[in-house]
């Protein structure tokens, strides 16, 4: 009898750390209950981490004109072509990378700087670096719509700017990939600030990062804006 509650205990805890690694908990739970979880977890530590699939996102991008696609320098700021302002080519010191996580109320990944593989805080990223990482406001509003598979941690998500919002000129919707659901805005306290950067022509792109759960549905949802030209590995 002990012996089934040690091999219960040693499966669950297989599970466990097979899901902070963004592998599947309960397959691996199940796998060592057949197989055995000394074993299983062995294989799980040899297999490491699934990081999220993300682009790495390289400065060639931004290095032409938006309007005429002349490639230009960081020195330009006028296209020679056709006098447009041009965008400033953005490259991150360091480099980073996603990696799951699992905590109390909820689940995603946070972002670890590889060249010292510290762990940052979402709430201290760097701006200079070309990384945003905030809450999405009006969720309640959408509840049912959060639920929807495209935009759970890892997904990419897309920001619309809405100049005619009669509420807010600055007010910046958060849409999933396909653009076929809103799940809500930029917080209104950062919108402005955010708005200046993409109108200046700078490129932001946006995923899922982090959801809280209650009750197995999503309640909440915080997203990772990162500039083009941030070195975010795969």
């Amino acid at each position: 009898m002990e012996f089934l509650i040690i091999w219960l205990f040693g499966a669950l805890i297989v599970g466990i750390v097979a899901s902070k690694r963004g592998r599947s908990g309960a397959g691996y739970f199940f796998l060592s209950l057949i197989v055995s979880p000394l074993l299983v977890l062995l294989l799980v530590l040899l297999l490491g981490s699934k990081n999220v699939e993300v682009d790495s996102i390289t400065k060639a991008k931004e290095t032409v004109c938006p309007k005429c696609k002349i490639p230009y320098s960081s020195n330009d700021k006028h296209c020679s072509q056709c006098g447009e302002a041009l965008p400033e080519i953005h490259s991150s010191k360091y480099t980073y990378k996603l990696e799951r996580s699992k905590g109390y109320y909820g689940d995603g990944f946070i972002l670890i700087r590889i060249d010292d593989n510290q762990r940052l805080a979402w709430q201290t990223l760097s701006v200079g670096e070309g990384l945003i990482s905030l809450d999405v406001a009006g969720t309640s509003f959408r509840e049912n719509v959060m639920q929807n598979k495209s935009f759970e941690p890892g997904k990419r998500l897309l920001l619309i700017t809405e100049p005619k919002n009669e509420y807010d000129p600055n007010a910046i919707g958060i849409w999933n990939s396909d653009k076929t659901q809103q799940v809500g805005y930029i917080p209104k306290e950062h919108s402005s600030r955010i708005s200046k950067k993409l109108n200046k022509g700078q490129r932001w792109h946006a995923l899922s990062m982090w959801q809280t759960v209650k009750k197995g549905r999503r309640v909440g949802l915080r997203i990772l804006m990162y500039r083009e030209g941030t070195r975010l590995a795969t």
